[in-house]
């Protein structure tokens, strides 16, 4: 008897535009699981191509990825749904991208948004989730991370940075 593995085809499109993405913000994958509220697996997986984000994680990204600039002026919208159509079209999990939801979100970024032609989030904005961004808790001039340990039965992860 023979038995044969299947792998799973990679979206290799989707878990690039993930990585260039993270890469334009010189976030970790760490501190994106940690904004996201996913293991830093789950990000692994996501820029490898092998798992998707589901609806809830992609929004989360998409917010991070818009907050640290991530999106070139001008195309932030085009650029984020881009990357949330090329997910449905792979997974069919998530709904078609909201228009809507996203335009609100970048008028409130936009709102925030220093006046000066450099583009950059000033450290007294107020956070949409109520909360730091992941770059104001792990890096970009917030100190190092000093360690990072699991929380059992969470799925998450916690950090411990240094001013």
């Amino acid at each position: 008897m023979s038995y044969h593995h299947r792998y799973k085809p990679r979206d290799f499109a989707f878990a690039q535009r993930l990585l260039s993405l993270r890469k334009r913000t010189g976030l970790t994958q760490e501190a994106v699981a940690l904004h996201v509220e996913v293991t830093e697996k789950a990000i692994r997986n996501w820029e490898g191509g092998s798992n998707y984000p589901s609806e809830a994680n992609l929004r989360k990204l998409l917010e991070l990825y818009l907050d640290q600039d991530a999106f070139a002026a001008g195309q932030e919208q085009d650029e984020a749904r881009t990357l949330w159509q090329q997910s449905h079209e792979s997974t069919h999990r998530i709904s078609s991208f909201d228009e809507l939801w996203f335009a609100g979100v970048l008028k409130q970024w936009r709102a925030y948004q220093p006046s000066s032609p450099a583009r950059g989030i000033p450290a007294s904005r107020p956070r949409r989730s109520g909360q730091p961004s992941a770059a104001g808790r792990l890096g970009r001039g917030a100190g190092r991370i000093l360690g990072v340990w699991p929380q059992p039965g969470t799925g998450r992860a916690g950090a411990l940075a240094a001013e």
